[in-house]
């Protein structure tokens, strides 16, 4: 029937029974329906009725049965349900039904059946149902009720057989010698507050066959009674609390569900007729021998869950009798050895042994399963190529995952037959070879309509049994449950495949997640990509692409993991509301520009490094300071050692000399003024050093030795130079004015060198805090993949430091480090043209510092961190200034002695000369 229920209903006075259940009538229920004063029974149960209960249903005095279930009402019970003095049956359930239950509910002394599970209920649960002597099933599960229910709320309740009230936010307080009126043969409390001791009063229920009691924070030992029941259960959940203990035998003939507690010890017996065993999350070990092997048990066998447990030892292979098993998980156990052949033969529907130690090639004989909706053997060691036949036999998969396997070879073209496939995980493998084209033809993931949050499995005479998946998305591994259905994602990241992305791909509009990282992909990234709208995660890193960014990603609007660094990329980012949000992380190891990234762009979309005063830089970002550096010393240095290492003559004779030179240093330096005892100083701090370092080695006694040696050859020849020019002639003296203990003046000099000092310090408290930013985000890149991978909190944190310490090495590597002696530098360059020296003194005094800041600065971080740094720089570059003058001088020497060979002043200086 369709169409709504006419007012003129109300003419039937002498109707006793109105059954309209099971229509498609819409509309409101009439007023009139008060006036069926004759009405007992009344039904309208499955249909898609709306609005609210009348209140006219109070006239209604004969009335016993009356059921508006399955319908779309809402509002609330009226108060004037309490006159329906006869009223026996009382079913409102699976509506919109709002509000409190009425306390005039009390009233109904007849009552026996008390439904209104799956509304909309609040309030607290009414005190007055302990006054209904006849309820036999009370059932308000699946509401909004909260507050406490104590003892009196059941004190009358003796006919009671049905007790459901699970999914509301309860808490249950009674006496632990309670002693309930009512013998149960169904008790629902699941999602009440329970424990934390398990519930006594059930020890006094023996006809219980029915018991939920999961999720109410019970934290105890199994009781020996509880097992020792009288009656066999038919089912039994006690999941997510924190119950203890070992079970030797599980008295329950259909539905056990004992996961996510801390049992543990050998896995228990079963009832031959067990149809559903779920045993996850706990922490039961050895063999699955017992359970699987023996006759009696695993016949009707449907779903077996044990994963994430401590079984060990090889899958024993027994598994012929069990021809009705369709679900099996067994994943994250200690399992060994390859998948015994009798497993094969089973027509599963899920087979999930992921994160074991398990071995071997993929039988053929798993063809005989094309039932499968999701396989996973992701985690293990499993080797060969990935078969061709999953596509061609397995057509009904949703799920497939070999994720962290040794599978090699090429991605089969019949994979692309599977036309419900939602999620394909293929990564950590060796497998080669291109990214098929046919891609396209997977439909699931080419639809944006899903049809259904959930993946199940629908069985004839019990629930249906909803799957669960852990997938790895937006770099994380997550488990899947309500929302199964509706995810859709292709992993196959660290592989080696090679050629380009296929602009298929594009095709696949449904898909939420993809990950193409880690391979060896090139080309240009396809275009199509950005016709997948609805893209929550994209990952193209460490691959080879190159090219821009197709400006089509703009339509990505639904991005919250994106990652295309490490490639060849140019050009400017394109502009959306996704693509800046991301951090620079998202595009390092690229020629990108634009935002977020720091570099500008051209008209053309090169990148500007704003830097350099926003010149191109296209080419590489050689630092040639260093390299000058570095090839200096290696030619200059191992120009003047390399003999000695291989012509003992000359080292005998080099060290000889040197000793007798060492012997005069303090003689001759004595009589130098205070720059050359400073110099004297801190070389004999570097001498005494390097030789306690050495340890004897001759290589680093002669660097040592070799640098006192000329240092103190060049002051000597400065020394000379100065008194063949003349003082007059070079204007050392004026910028010599402002020494090291000028610092100490209390006045302008310590606030120079405070300043100086200050600038320093400040450029190198922002290097510290680079190398603390990137070490910070390689150690929580790292945990994440660690994570990811299924590795121990322990060995991920390793993982985690290893790349942490790694990532700081490489950035202080990177660091500009010469800044603050570049400081340095500037300020003694202006020092000289202060005090009225050349631009020529400037520059060799500058240059000086700048290298002798840097060398004595990196040198002192190493040795004492943040406070050597300082000293360093500090000694360092006042010694490498003192240097730069001494050069100076040698040099206005040498251009001296150019003139007088021109035949310049030559009588007059031939004659006053000592040198």
């Amino acid at each position: 029937l369709q169409g709504t229920i006419s007012s003129a209903i109300g003419n039937l006075s002498s109707v006793t029974q109105l059954d309209l259940s099971v229509n498609q009538l819409n509309g409101q229920i009439p007023l009139s329906i008060g006036e069926l004063s004759s009405l007992k029974l009344f039904d309208v149960s499955e249909n898609q009725l709306n609005g609210q209960i009348p209140l006219s249903i109070g006239q209604l005095s004969s009335l016993e049965e009356f059921d508006v279930s399955e319908n779309q009402l809402n509002g609330q019970i009226p108060l004037s349900i309490g006159e329906l003095s006869s009223l026996k049956w009382f079913d409102v359930s699976k509506n919109q039904l709002n509000g409190q239950i009425p306390l005039s509910i009390g009233q109904l002394s007849s009552l026996e059946v008390f439904d209104v599970s799956e509304n909309q209920f609040n309030g607290t649960f009414p005190l007055s149902f302990g006054r209904l002597e006849s309820l036999e099933t009370l059932d308000c599960g699946y509401n909004l009720l909260e507050g406490v229910v104590s003892e009196t709320h059941f004190s009358n309740l003796t006919r009671l057989t049905t007790l459901a009230a699970s999914h509301n936010r309860l808490r249950f307080e009674s006496n632990s010698s309670w002693i309930p009126p009512f013998q149960c043969e169904s008790i629902e409390l699941g999602h009440w507050h329970l424990g934390p001791k398990f519930p006594q009063w059930l020890k006094f229920q023996k006809k219980l066959s029915y018991l939920d009691i999961s999720y109410a924070g019970i934290s105890d030992v199994m009781p020996t009674w509880f097992l020792n029941l009288p009656t066999p259960f038919e089912y039994l959940n006690l999941s997510s609390n924190q119950l203890r203990g070992e079970i030797s035998y599980l008295n329950v003939s259909s539905f056990v569900d004992l996961s996510s507690n801390r049992f543990i010890g050998p896995l228990p017996r079963v009832f031959p007729s067990l149809r559903f065993l779920i045993l996850s999350n706990n922490s039961f070990s050895g063999s699955l021998f017992e359970l699987v092997c023996n006759s009696s048990s695993g016949e009707f066998m449907e779903i077996l869950y044990i994963d994430k447990n401590l079984i060990s030892g090889d899958i024993p292979d027994c598994w012929n009798h069990c021809q009705v098993l369709g679900l099996l998980n067994l994943g994250s156990n200690n399992l060994t050895g390859k998948i015994p052949p009798s497993l094969w033969h089973l027509n599963f529907i899920m087979l999930n042994l992921r994160n074991n130690t398990m071995f071997g090639e993929l039988p053929s004989t798993l063809q005989n399963s094309p039932n499968f909706i999701m396989f996973d053997l992701s985690e293990n060691h499993f080797s060969g190529s990935v078969p061709a036949w999953i596509g061609d036999k397995l057509s009904n998969l949703v799920t497939l995952s070999l994720r962290s396997n040794n599978f090699d070879g090429h991605i089969p073209h019949k994979i692309c037959d599977l036309q419900f496939l939602q999620n394909l995980d293929l990564a950590h493998n060796n497998i080669s070879g291109v990214i098929p084209k046919c891609f396209n033809n997977l439909s699931a993931m080419a639809t944006t309509n899903k049809t259904n949050n959930f993946v199940f499995v629908k069985y004839v005479d019990a629930d249906s049994f909803f799957l669960n998946a852990l997938l790895v998305l937006k770099g994380r591994e997550d488990e899947y449950g309500s929302t199964l259905g509706l995810v859709t994602s292709m992993d196959l990241s660290d592989n080696s495949l090679t050629g380009e992305i296929p602009k298929e791909i594009g095709s696949l509009v449904g898909l939420l997640s993809l990950n193409f990282s880690g391979n060896l992909l090139t080309g240009n990234i396809p275009d199509s990509i950005g016709n997948i709208e609805l893209m929550e995660s994209l990952d193209l890193s460490m691959n080879r692409l190159n090219g821009e960014i197709p400006p089509s990603f703009s339509n990505l609007n639904f991005l919250n993991h994106f990652n295309v660094s490490h490639n060849n990329l140019t050009g400017q980012i394109p502009t959306s509301t996704q693509l800046q949000s991301f951090e620079n992380l998202s595009y390092v190891g690229n020629h990108l520009c634009g935002p977020p990234l720091t570099k500008n762009c051209t008209s053309k979309g090169i990148p500007i490094d704003v830097a350099n005063n926003g010149s191109s830089r296209e080419g590489s970002k050689v630092n040639w300071l260093y390299v000058s550096i570095v090839l200096g010393f290696v030619m200059g240095f191992w120009g003047v050692v390399a003999p000695l290492f291989f012509i003992r003559s000359w080292r005998h004779a080099y060290y000889r000399k040197l000793d007798h030179v060492g012997r005069k240093l303090y003689v001759s330096w004595a009589t130098m003024g205070v720059t050359k005892i400073v110099v004297n100083r801190i070389s004999q701090f570097f001498f005494c050093h390097f030789l306690t370092v050495a340890n004897g080695s001759q290589q680093k006694r002669v660097q040592l030795l070799l640098f006192i040696l000329g240092l103190t050859l060049l002051s000597k020849t400065a020394d000379k130079c100065r008194k063949l020019a003349g003082e007059e002639k070079v204007v050392l003296s004026q910028t010599g004015q402002f020494s090291l203990w000028d610092c100490f003046d209390m006045g302008v000099g310590s606030i120079a060198c405070a300043v100086k000092e200050g600038v320093k310090l400040y450029v190198y408290n922002i290097r510290a805090a680079h190398v603390e930013k990137s070490k910070n985000l390689a150690m929580q890149k790292a945990l994440q993949d660690a994570m990811s991978q299924g590795l121990s909190s322990k060995e991920a944190a390793k993982q985690a430091t290893k790349a942490g310490k790694k990532a700081a090495k490489l950035a202080t590597q990177k660091a500009e480090r010469v800044t603050g002696p570049i400081i340095s530098s500037g300020w003694d360059f202006f020092e000289v043209v202060y005090y009225g020296g050349t631009m020529s003194e400037g520059f060799f005094r500058g240059k000086g510092t700048l290298l002798g800041a840097y060398g004595g600065g990196f040198f002192g971080e190493q040795v004492l961190g943040k406070f050597g740094y300082l000293v360093g720089s500090h000694l360092g570059g006042y010694m490498g200034g003192r240097i730069g003058l001494m050069v100076y001088d040698v040099a206005n020497g040498i251009h001296y002695v150019l003139r007088i060979i021109e035949g310049k002043e030559l009588d007059k200086k031939l004659t006053d000369s000592e040198f």
